[in-house]
């Protein structure tokens, strides 16, 4: 249903003329009801609890001591609380609040006593909620229409790029699923998991059609034959391994790596596939006969990445040295090594084009220009490790997910940081563009998220002011928050059967002692939550709303 309803709101927005003077107060309306999309969906009665929480805090005029003043001061352009009042949402937030109270007599939900860490009119445009785990790695499918996702759950989900609604929910592997690629057709999902083995699934139907066991211990890499006629593997047990996927069945094991395969490619013509290992080298293999053509030495640690350049002449690595090598696909040569991260080189790949080099390592993400080796910019932003970086189709943007809980949009025309984008809980360790790089999804230990590249200037920094904790996790009401999954709940203390539940697993929860409020963390943030209502038993005694 509430699907349904996100459905609508979106074709009321793309109905209604943007100079209607409703327009933008319904474009965020829509905006709210897909922030928790999944939340409500497990929990129908909390439709206006989410939209309150979300859309009341974001223009009241209590929000305002929540923000730093920027050096320019407030003004309607970055203070949403100065618009004009048939402008802003609390109003009608207000007005449906008494509506619901004459309607629905004694109702009670979860309020929160601050505005959510990611206000409204961001670059956020999903938040994909169902892992179970940490998300390991993300991938469009080649028309853009779906997402899937990999996870330390055991499964690997497919979701509607539009929506948000999950598609298929792909049970089977006994261990975390490390990888995931889809068939060029985007009919078939391929994916690679700690069970050692590869699986195959049908897309559209979410029905396993191969179990392949050839693999001696983890999987954490795979690719498909630019024709998808061939699936590649690489394993920890230092093969790489080349499947059929019709019939499932192993055509070639390519042996001569050291050590653990971290990274497997096919060349663009798939006649050969560049892989990179623990072992500190970079090898070439012929597909058809599995012979090793080359194997390249230069670099002094694992050999974490491998990618081809678009005309397949280049092959590009990435390494836990801290260097990104650029290496002659026929011969073998070493045609650049470049340095300048510190840390490892996590993310290293061609422009579309092939004429530059972007790596993610360290706090930075450094582009070279890939015939001359001079480094063209250096981005520098991120506060701790860039996991991963992706070029949008023209070369014009370059994003980066960071072990900051943020992605950022890089313009590389401009040398300029183009976009902050805010809202992950913890690290961020896959990132893509589609779309031209209008869009882009992101992966991180607590969600998949989609963003609008072109949109979303974030307000002020939100202050943190800790609260003084004052109980354990229940309070003299007899109530109790605690953490359940990915969403916190509210139930009698002991007893379970909840009667209110929040959209964000909090932790170091710590209560109120004579109201029914709790504080708590996630991530970098501090919430504060209020029972708002009349309170069904057990709870004696009063408390002030």
């Amino acid at each position: 249903m509430i699907f349904s309803l996100a459905k609508d709101f979106r074709d009321a927005v793309a109905a209604m003329p943007r100079k209607h003077a409703q327009h933008r107060k319904v474009e965020l309306l829509e905006e709210a009801v897909r922030r928790d999309l999944h939340f409500i969906d497990r929990h129908p009665t909390t439709l206006f609890q989410c939209m309150w929480n979300t859309c009341w805090w974001y223009d009241c005029p209590e929000v305002a001591k929540h923000y730093v003043e920027p050096a320019g001061g407030w003004g309607p352009g970055n203070a949403p609380w100065l618009k004009p009042e048939d402008q802003k949402l609390c109003g009608l937030l207000e007005h449906w609040r008494s509506l619901k109270e004459q309607a629905t007599p004694g109702c009670c939900y979860v309020r929160s006593l601050r505005p959510m860490p990611t206000h409204l009119a961001t670059a956020q445009r999903l938040v994909l909620r169902g892992h179970e785990d940490a998300v390991t790695h993300v991938a469009y499918s080649p028309d853009g229409r779906r997402i899937a996702s990999a996870s330390n759950d055991n499964t690997v989900r497919i979701w509607d790029g539009e929506t948000g609604r999950q598609l298929q929910c792909l049970r089977g592997h006994g261990d975390f699923v490390y990888c995931v690629a889809w068939s060029p057709t985007g009919s078939r999902v391929v994916s690679g998991s700690r069970d050692n083995t590869v699986r195959i699934w049908d897309a559209e139907s979410g029905n396993l059609l191969h179990c392949v066991g050839g693999h001696r211990h983890y999987v954490v890499t795979v690719d498909w034959s630019p024709d998808g006629t061939r699936i590649a593997s690489g394993s920890f047990d230092s093969t790489i391994r080349v499947w059929d996927p019709e019939t499932g069945s192993e055509l070639r094991c390519l042996s001569g790596h050291e050590s653990w395969v971290w990274s497997v490619a096919y060349s663009p013509d798939g006649r050969r596939i560049a892989s990179g290992s623990n072992d500190e080298t970079v090898r070439v293999w012929d597909v058809e006969t599995g012979e090793e053509l080359r194997c390249m030495r230069g670099h002094d640690d694992d050999v974490v990445s491998v990618t081809y350049s678009p005309d397949g002449c280049r092959i590009l690595s990435g390494s836990k040295d801290g260097t990104a090598c650029v290496w002659n696909e026929k011969s073998g040569e070493q045609m650049g090594r470049f340095r300048g991260n510190e840390n490892r080189v996590n993310s290293a790949l061609f422009s579309p084009d092939g004429r530059y080099i972007a790596v993610g390592g360290g706090y930075t993400v450094r582009v070279w220009c890939a015939g001359t080796g001079r480094e063209a910019c250096c981005f520098e932003g991120h506060e701790n490790t860039v996991f991963s970086v992706a070029y949008d189709r023209e070369g014009r943007q370059i994003a980066s997910g960071s072990r900051d809980n943020t992605a950022r949009v890089w313009e590389f025309e401009g040398r300029r940081n183009r976009r902050r984008l805010h809202g992950h809980e913890n690290n961020v360790y896959a990132i893509a563009f589609f779309r031209g790089g209008r869009k882009l999804v992101t992966a991180s230990e607590e969600s998949i998220r989609v963003w609008d590249t072109a949109s979303g200037m974030p307000m002020a920094v939100d202050r943190t002011e800790l609260p003084t904790p004052a109980a354990p996790t229940q309070s003299s009401t007899g109530w109790e928050a605690r953490r359940q999954g990915m969403e916190t709940v509210i139930e009698p203390t002991g007893k379970g059967n909840p009667i209110g539940w929040f959209p964000v697993a909090v932790d170091l929860i710590r209560g109120h002692p004579d109201r029914p409020c709790w504080a708590g963390v996630c991530g970098a943030s501090v919430y504060i939550i209020f029972i708002e209502g009349e309170m069904p038993a057990p709870v004696t005694g009063a408390f002030e709303h």
